[in-house]
């Protein structure tokens, strides 16, 4: 009787609150939580409305807006028709070039381009360029350009013929040159480009203009500098296959582009400088973390053939040194009829429309193409930025060392490569 007393209090009790858990209404069963996993998710939901999300700061916003209403690319670009000023190098080395230049992009339904710049630096340098240029035929199937060019360049830079050219014999040529031609080509694939064409090149060697250096003729003669005597008319008639699957094309982080391109100089005045060129030349780009890590890769190899008892002119050897090549060396450093070349850039985004980069840059030219090979390379390495849209870059400063032991520093318009 005494455990019948005891008990019956705690079954009335547990009998109430049973009924009182019944009683509750739909909407607290339906809040409470199901099982252990779903109280977690729950937890997880509410601490991220705590969380604050990443806010840009002042300069990013303004870059940011700029990408994005696509001021910066319109900038770089132009309108489709019109005058605009031209701001750019001639060549490397010219100094800031500026001049009207023309542009319309609506010829023939949008079919063709006409450009046409006027243009002159501090340095004197000066040239006229004109082209029509017919990107898309044929539903994007062929292509074809006609182009005219003339230009003076009183300070050109020539060190001697070889890997063993010494800063010690630094001179200046002045050169002018007229450039007539048209080129074309079909598209069997969209990323495809198979053509070739013919140019008239008539080029004129005289005394250098630079003050601070000899003039080429104070220094070298014919036999040290072929073509330095006296120039002649070239007929240049090429041909090129080129496989291009960089993506965006001025701007690249993926894929990469293969081309191979061979010339015939026909010497056309005295029969003394004909000799055919075979080059070759690889990008290829690897992108990580949503392409904005890249580390971007060139070759390029030229062979430069003379013709039985024939020379290669010394200015139009394709020289190493400068702004996209051997960046640590002055222009034009190294000149000789072969070449090999071998780039590798690291480029990052530090915030949008700016990247930075880490390059090395390495390469020789030859007399002999035998000895085209990885030995006594020539070094380069440093460091840059970029500033630019997805589709091109507009501003490029890079500081580079290495050969010379000092630091060389360049501001350009475009990308190394």
């Amino acid at each position: 009787m005494h455990v019948r007393r005891t008990l019956a209090p705690d079954l009335v009790r547990t009998a109430w609150l049973a009924m009182a858990i019944v009683s509750l209404p739909a909407s607290a069963w339906a809040q409470a939580p199901q099982s252990r996993d779903e109280a977690l998710r729950k937890a997880r939901e509410e601490k991220s409305k705590q969380v604050a999300h990443y806010a840009p700061g002042t300069l990013e916003k303004y870059v940011l807006k700029l990408e994005n209403d696509k001021i910066l690319a319109r900038l770089a670009q132009g309108s489709d028709k019109g005058f605009y000023p031209y701001f750019h190098t001639i060549v490397s080395g010219s100094g800031i070039a500026v001049g009207p230049a023309y542009r319309n992009r609506l010829l023939f339904g949008r079919q063709g381009t006409l450009n046409v710049i006027l243009a002159g630096s501090l340095k004197k340098y000066w040239m006229v360029d004109g082209s029509i240029d017919f990107a898309r035929l044929a539903d994007n199937h062929a292509f074809a350009n006609v182009h005219l060019r003339r230009r003076g360049l009183p300070q050109e830079d020539f060190f001697g013929l070889g890997p063993d050219s010494t800063q010690s014999d630094f001179v200046s040529f002045h050169a002018q040159d007229t450039l007539v031609g048209a080129f074309g080509g079909l598209r069997p694939l969209p990323h495809l480009a198979i053509g070739g064409g013919v140019d008239y090149l008539d080029v004129t060697i005289g005394h250098g203009k630079d003050r601070a250096v000899p003039s080429i003729e104070e220094r070298f003669t014919e036999a040290t500098a072929p073509g330095l005597a006296r120039q002649p008319a070239f007929l240049m008639s090429q041909a090129f296959i080129d496989l291009n699957l960089r993506a965006p094309s001025g701007n690249p982080r993926t894929g990469g582009q293969y081309k191979l391109t061979y010339t015939w100089f026909s010497d056309r005045t005295f029969d003394q400088y004909a000799f055919r060129r075979l080059e070759g030349e690889v990008q290829q780009y690897f992108s990580a973390f949503n392409q904005r890590r890249v580390l971007a890769l060139r070759a390029r190899v030229l062979v430069d053939d003379p013709e039985p008892g024939q020379q290669v002119p010394f200015y139009l050897m394709d020289p190493l040194g400068g702004s996209h090549e051997l960046r640590s060396f002055r222009r034009y450093r190294f000149r000789d009829r072969n070449l090999i070349m071998l780039q590798a850039e690291y480029r990052w985004e530090i915030l949008t429309a700016l990247d930075g980069a880490l390059f090395y840059d390495t390469g020789k030219v030859e007399p002999r193409r035998a000895d085209i090979n990885f030995r006594d390379l020539e070094t380069s390495w440093g460091f840059g930025i970029r500033l630019g849209t997805n589709q091109r870059v507009v501003l490029r400063f890079d500081a580079a060392i290495g050969g010379t032991g000092k630091p060389h520093y360049l501001l350009r318009f475009n990308h190394a490569f």
